[in-house]
């Protein structure tokens, strides 16, 4: 989502300046599974959740 007053571009981020590219991974169904609760409780997309994660802005919790 674009900041107020700003029109998205697409495949420019809007909080990181940097286009996304389509990656595939494998995973099993109960891990996309705990993932996808994990990012919809904190009111992210699946997508922003990992990125998150990768560049340290989120902590994993621990279970």
């Amino acid at each position: 989502m674009p900041k107020k007053g700003q029109k998205s571009i697409r495949g420019i981020g809007d909080l990181y300046n940097t286009p996304k590219k389509r990656f595939n991974i494998m995973l099993t169904e109960e891990a996309r599974h705990l993932l996808d609760e994990k990012a919809k409780a904190l009111g992210l997309s699946l997508s922003e959740y990992l990125e998150q994660l990768a560049r340290g802005t989120l902590q994993p919790t621990q279970q």
